[in-house]
């Protein structure tokens, strides 16, 4: 799943000369933006293509997590000039997210238990402030589920934003958190099959239901990534 991903952020660069609009913010007017575009889709088609092989590198995870962690900074840097909207925490929140992925598949290539765990703690602060930035706009989180789902669309904001902290705060304590990593990559498939892809089927020559739904599926390999690098490191305390 982030091999695809990573892979498929790399093809969009490549179709529309651009990045991923709102999800990596790099300046139309950046120097040399045209060549950052191609630097950055070889970089990931190489890096997403490594994720196949039976042994990923930690070279090709490193990769993926410089150019994940460029965007990242340009995340934080619109957090610095608009610390009130929740739009950016949650953009920096996914970018971080998309590192530690990376990151992951370094530490599966040369383990180490003090950076496991920093990971681990990261993550869920991540999933913490995707939890909060669907309390701090629910109207918009209500607007993006199907309106066949039981319920209304604020039972759900309220239930996925809940989730998502819950998730956050038991990675970060240490309770159950193989359990907690996997719920969040079964919320985040949820929102890729019943938000992201009818987005693109309604809409299939648009940039950002395509981007949407690579940046949702990097955050399933992500989350995915983190399950089973806890189902590796601690196995007991899950029995």
């Amino acid at each position: 799943m982030f091999g695809l991903a990573a892979a498929g952020f790399g093809l969009s660069y490549l179709v529309w000369r651009d990045f991923a609009t709102v999800w990596q913010p790099v300046p139309a007017d950046a120097p040399l933006h045209s060549g950052l575009v191609y630097v950055a889709a070889v970089a990931m088609l190489v890096g997403g293509a490594a994720m196949f092989l039976k042994r990923p590198s930690a070279l090709a995870g490193f990769v993926l997590a410089l150019v994940y962690g460029a965007f990242a900074l340009l995340q934080a840097q619109q957090v610095i000039g608009s610390p009130g909207t929740e739009a950016t925490w949650g953009g920096l929140a996914e970018e971080v997210a998309l590192v530690i992925g990376a990151l992951l598949v370094c530490d599966a290539a040369s383990p180490n238990a003090v950076r496991a765990i920093a990971l681990r703690l990261l993550f869920g602060l991540c999933a913490i402030v995707f939890g909060l930035t669907h309390f701090a706009n629910l109207a918009a989180t209500a607007g993006f589920v199907p309106g066949w789902f039981p319920g209304d669309g604020m039972f759900w904001a309220y239930a996925t934003g809940f989730a998502h902290a819950a998730a956050g705060l038991a990675l970060i304590v240490g309770y159950r958190p193989r359990l907690a990593a996997r719920g969040l990559t079964a919320m985040f498939i949820g929102f890729g099959l019943f938000v992201w892809l009818p987005k693109l089927v309604a809409a299939p020559t648009d940039h950002v239901a395509w981007t949407g739904n690579i940046v949702n599926l990097a955050l399933i390999g992500a989350a995915w990534l983190l399950a089973d690098a806890l189902s590796d490191a601690r196995p007991a305390a899950e029995n």
